[in-house]
């Protein structure tokens, strides 16, 4: 977990989540997310977990993924991938909307996504794309 920085909302930030899954045990979210124009790096992306007025912020293991990069006509987004997984009683307890920060340069952009977790009892997740 790391401390939220100084970030601005963004709209530049184009991602997708392949899953969300929450257990008893754990809670992961896969996907990717980019700024297009700027090159993907490691140790850039988070991952947001926001309720209300308290948000968490955790560094996500990022993957190469060149089929994004292919995708979306920018080589330099092959690094667009992620995995969060955490053990659940490394979380906090509560509702959470999920969300994704990038740190380029001196600045950060952030987006919050429709898909969300619980993280209560046995915890759910809702992948807002999902049929």
């Amino acid at each position: 977990r790391v401390e939220f920085p100084k970030a601005t909302p963004s709209s530049r930030i184009t991602y997708y989540v392949e899953e969300v899954e929450v257990t008893g045990r754990s809670a992961a979210v896969v996907g990717w997310a980019a700024i297009p124009g700027l090159p993907s790096e490691r140790g850039q992306l988070h991952v947001i977990l926001r309720s209300g007025a308290e948000t968490h912020i955790y560094t996500a293991v990022t993957v190469t993924r060149p089929d994004v990069a292919d995708a979306l006509k920018q080589p330099n987004c092959q690094i667009s991938g992620f995995r969060f997984a955490r053990r659940r009683d490394g979380l906090p307890t509560g509702e959470y909307q999920i969300g994704f920060l990038i740190a380029h340069g001196n600045t950060a952009e952030y987006i919050m996504t429709d898909h969300r977790m619980s993280l209560v009892g046995d915890g759910k997740a809702l992948l807002a794309n999902a049929d």
